[in-house]
């Protein structure tokens, strides 16, 4: 520690060294994937390939000089430091993409699902990827030029020099980066932190700046159906929603372990052909219960739109949701519901987590069938 706390560097340097952490280490599996898509045929594609580095070390240490000044360098970088290595890890592990939607996903998690997330593994990795580079950063002692206005000239001058780089491998790979990139749009996404940045941008606009939206009524004329054999009992209907499953492990529909026994017990039938509209639940369920098809569903909209449930409710019929994995994510705030994780039952939960279901539980209390026109 006193070695690192003796270590002084130039401004200029101080920002190429960061620009060179974030592109070779941070970025390394994007690079190890683009490189893969290369096909190494002729001696221009080796060179391709050793361009990206260079790319990315120019384009982190342009916005370093631009963005990296006194009293906010070093914050500003251990924040993107520590939240870049956390992205890695699970893109590296889980080959998580970090989007928009992954970012809602990271917001709307509870106490209870980012615990599950601290595993060994994770803090080993938190440990050389973040801590100990965040420890360096604030550890190194950055030189100050004796005249306010030469430090920039040389700030510009870095940045300048930057660009020209990114400029040079513009014209000798054009083709090349627009023919890598077009073909695989989910690359540029496992670029960091530039991911993690784009996609907090567009979440906060979403969900913050666009302002409050008029809700959009939708199956106001829905009405109940006829009775299918008048005076008897009213019909119970219990959807139970698993949306975290994947079908990929269900042994209905193949998978070689024995992972649903009981369903089996009761005969179920199993439609394998169904496919949700994303892998977290801040995006599935509100997917599920809106009148939108999986190829338009739109997130925005179903913020602010009626859903499955309000039709019912339109209709007459009681609908009551229980659950137990977070929150519905909007598909019943306007319909009675109840989060079953309070009922502090013994048996069944501990530490504010309930093992009834890994899933959310929706229970529709149905006196009879509805229709409606929209």
């Amino acid at each position: 520690m006193k070695a690192i706390s003796k270590l002084q560097c130039h401004s200029g340097r101080f920002n190429f060294f960061a620009a060179l952490f974030f592109a070779v280490v941070l970025n390394a599996l994007f690079l190890l994937h683009a490189w893969e898509m290369i096909p190494y045929t002729r001696l221009h594609d080796y060179l391709f390939a050793a361009s990206m580095p260079v790319v990315l070390i120019a384009a982190f240490y342009l916005l370093f000089s631009l963005l990296t000044w006194p009293y906010v360098r070093k914050p500003l970088l251990v924040v993107l430091i520590l939240v870049s290595a956390a992205a890695n890890y699970f893109m590296h592990s889980f080959g998580t993409v970090i989007d928009t939607n992954m970012i809602e996903n990271v917001f709307e998690s509870n106490a209870q699902e980012t615990g599950a997330l601290m595993s060994r593994s994770y803090l080993l990795w938190m440990l050389l990827m973040g801590i100990v580079p965040v420890v360096v950063v604030c550890s190194v002692r950055i030189r100050r030029g004796q005249r306010w206005w030469w430090s920039v000239l040389q700030r510009l001058a870095g940045a300048l020099g930057a660009v020209l780089v990114i400029l040079l491998m513009a014209v000798l790979f054009y083709k090349d980066y627009a023919s890598l990139i077009r073909n695989n749009k989910g690359l540029v996404k496992m670029i960091t932190p530039a991911n993690i940045v784009s996609g907090t941008g567009h979440y906060v606009d979403e969900r913050y700046l666009q302002g409050s939206q008029a809700l959009v009524k939708i199956g106001q004329d829905a009405k109940k159906g006829p009775l299918i054999n008048a005076g008897s009992k009213k019909t119970l209907v219990v959807l139970v929603v698993g949306e975290t499953g994947r079908a990929e492990n269900f042994s209905l529909g193949g998978y070689a372990r024995d992972t649903n026994p009981e369903l089996e017990k009761q005969q179920v039938i199993y439609y394998p052909n169904a496919s949700s509209c994303g892998t977290e639940t801040a995006i599935s369920v509100p997917c599920m219960f809106s009148n939108m098809p999986r190829e338009r569903y739109d997130a925005n909209l179903a913020h602010h739109q009626e859903g499955v449930l309000d039709i019912l409710a339109h209709a007459g019929v009681s609908v009551l949701w229980r659950e137990n994995d977070g929150g519905c994510k909007g598909a019943c705030d306007r319909v009675p519901h109840t989060d079953m994780t309070q009922w502090h039952l013994p048996q069944y939960c501990h530490d504010g987590f309930c093992l009834m279901m890994s899933c959310c539980i929706a229970l529709i209390i149905m006196s009879m069938p509805c229709t409606t026109t929209e």
